[in-house]
């Protein structure tokens, strides 16, 4: 049963800024019979870490004005930020923190400069991340492959080897296999492959 909001969510400060209620309250009113929503069930703690990442992504200069200390400094403050928050790195947060999209990130990653490599180390450390978890168990299997075929670049190969083979039919083997079948009228006639060469 859905609960309808007593208050609104967003109130306003005495400067006229809007500022948003607690997580744990939006919650309780959009709680099915007692129970938290799966995806807020961490109290809103992930809600949270979410809107500081937009915040901070909105003063962020760009990618290319930023030199390869600053790329090596707010790599580190991210992945602290995660641990602190208790969240796991991914991609999309990293890509969030620099102020870009994954694409740009990727782009930024693959070029050929100390940047680059930074970037590219940072992305390899969230699927390092991924992967142990994945290997812990504490990862759904089918997102983890997600993940690493989206953001990663694999791909799935089955290696398939077609060998073309003779037969190995006897003369009067083939025979029998041909006096099997019916001829266009539906009439079996027995045949003699030697007569047919």
């Amino acid at each position: 049963m859905i609960h309808p909001p007593e208050k609104p969510i967003v109130e306003r400060n005495d400067y006229g800024a809007s500022k948003t209620r607690i997580a744990d309250e939006l919650i309780r009113r959009t709680g099915v019979d007692g129970e938290l929503p799966k995806l807020y069930a961490d109290g809103g703690h992930t809600a949270r870490y979410v809107r500081q990442m937009r915040r901070r992504s909105t003063l962020n200069p760009t990618l290319k004005q930023l030199s390869e200390k600053a790329v090596e400094m707010w790599l580190e403050e991210y992945f602290e930020l995660c641990e602190l928050a208790m969240q796991p790195p991914t991609v999309g947060g990293l890509a969030t923190w620099f102020s870009v999209t994954i694409q740009t990130l990727q782009y930024w990653a693959n070029k050929d400069e100390p940047k680059g490599h930074l970037l590219a180390m940072g992305i390899q450390t969230c699927q390092q991340f991924a992967e142990l978890k994945a290997m812990e168990g504490a990862l759904n299997p089918v997102l983890y492959m997600y993940q690493n075929k989206a953001y990663h670049g694999h791909i799935e190969l089955q290696k398939v080897e077609i060998v073309e083979s003779k037969p190995h039919l006897s003369i009067d083997d083939i025979d029998d296999i041909i006096n099997m079948l019916p001829d266009d009228d539906g009439v079996y006639h027995e045949v003699d492959t030697e007569d047919v060469s």
